[in-house]
């Protein structure tokens, strides 16, 4: 075998091994970003609410605490779907909201208990949760 041949195998050679090391990078540096989590629907029970409070007006704190904190609760939004007021405290009320996001139940949550003390938000339903206040004016027979 002559030294041309030599030479010109060498070179085959490395460029081969060459194509295969871009090939390979190429492979895993060049991977699609990974997706974001899947949104689910969930629902918090939020109590101690003052009873001056109307069922919009919750939405309304909800929704701005939301997009005050963007960043931490990312593609969450809120619909307010029943606010009553407690049996056994009638200065208060107890709602439930609807919430979709990426972000578990409890994070949600935590996270709005930390930006609004006011409001108990829990995501276990222990205990009584009204739904429905028929007023002062009702007459049970």
């Amino acid at each position: 075998m002559s030294i041309d041949q030599v030479v010109h195998r060498t070179t085959l050679v490395g460029l081969l091994v060459a194509l295969v090391v871009v090939l390979g990078c190429h492979a895993v540096y060049w991977r699609s970003p990974p997706t974001a989590p899947a949104s689910k629907t969930f629902t918090l029970r939020i109590n101690d609410i003052p009873a001056v409070k109307s069922q919009d007006d919750l939405e309304s704190e909800l929704r701005s605490i939301l997009s005050q904190y963007a960043d931490r609760f990312k593609d969450t939004t809120v619909t307010v779907h029943h606010c009553a007021k407690t049996h056994h405290r009638r200065h208060t009320a107890c709602a439930t909201a609807t919430f979709r996001s990426s972000l578990s139940a409890r994070a949600v949550a935590q996270q709005l208990q930390q930006h609004d003390a006011s409001f108990n938000i829990d995501d276990k339903f222990y205990g009584v949760t009204p739904l429905y206040d028929c007023g002062d004016g009702a007459v049970v027979e």
